[in-house]
């Protein structure tokens, strides 16, 4: 499906979903005009909790999403929301509402990497165990970005998560504010290089692909993975992905998967069924997955 034609696809679902399911009239504002896809503020796009009192508490202002205290978090952690956070469409606000429930708990994260292992294929050390999750991690200070959803093993694995939904394209560096040649030349050449994947990459190779391969120059050894979830739907989406995994896709595949929402939406709802988790997906099915018509 075209960029434009599934854009207006989702905000159409979503201004039904904000009126029929939130009960929300009132518009947001984006550029000084209003939009039915759009909330008046941040706390309504957040999906409710309540059903597990203790174990994951949200609470959102106009500068920051504050997750607290959860017990795979050593402290308080404040999320810097995106410009569009309040925007029903948003993919930071879709990561967070359908990974942080199974991230509360020792049973939550069973679940979640069983769900993940199911998803992307990936293989992990015998025994392993959720360690660690933490939205927008940085797991590189030099490099400085963040993405979207991390996870660490107590086996040493470590996967990285890069999350869009209506977005046209996962991004490109920008040229006004980075200065390209000395990037490449004191961070991404000396990570392509020790990259398992893209050794071979040249500066115009990298850039023309940024996101996702600042997310694929990451595996640097044998116990890292990234995956890549957007909608399969989306022609602009699918086709930059295929595009891009021409340089890495026959080295090592195993390391590197990408999920349809649909699918892992499906394979939550399977691997959540019969706990207290699996109302959740079915809230997050009805925001978030076009219906069939």
């Amino acid at each position: 499906m075209k960029h434009s034609e599934l854009d207006k696809k989702i905000k159409v679902h979503m201004a039904k979903y904000k009126k029929e399911t939130l009960g929300i009239i009132e518009n947001g504002v984006y550029q000084k005009r209003p939009y039915e896809h759009i909330l008046p503020s941040l706390e309504s796009n957040l999906l409710p909790m309540a059903q597990w009192p203790g174990l994951f508490k949200a609470q959102c202002s106009a500068t920051s999403i504050i997750l607290y205290p959860q017990k795979h978090l050593l402290e308080t952690k404040y999320i810097e929301p995106h410009v569009y956070a309040n925007h029903l469409n948003s993919s930071q606000v879709m990561c967070i509402n359908f990974f942080s429930p199974l991230c509360a708990d020792e049973k939550g994260k069973e679940i979640l990497l069983n769900l993940i292992c199911q998803a992307t294929g990936f293989s992990f050390s015998k025994d392993s165990k959720i360690e660690w999750c933490e939205f927008e991690k940085c797991p590189n200070q030099k490099e400085n970005t963040s993405v979207d959803f991390y996870i660490k093993l107590t086996t040493g694995e470590e996967i990285f998560f890069e999350i869009k939904y209506s977005e046209s394209d996962f991004g490109s560096a920008n040229s006004k504010t980075t200065n390209y040649g000395k990037q490449w030349a004191n961070t991404y050449s000396k990570m392509c290089q020790n990259s398992l994947l893209l050794q071979s990459l040249n500066e115009s190779s990298f850039y023309k692909h940024y996101q996702i391969y600042r997310n694929i120059v990451l595996i640097q050894n044998k116990k890292q993975f990234v995956c890549f979830v957007y909608p399969f739907m989306s022609e602009p989406l699918k086709r930059e992905m295929e595009e891009a995994q021409k340089l890495f896709k026959q080295t090592n595949p195993s390391q590197v998967a990408e999920i349809d929402w649909v699918e892992l939406c499906k394979i939550a709802k399977e691997v959540t069924k019969d706990t207290e988790y699996c109302f959740h997906y079915y809230l997050f099915e009805q925001k978030y997955i076009l219906p069939l018509k």
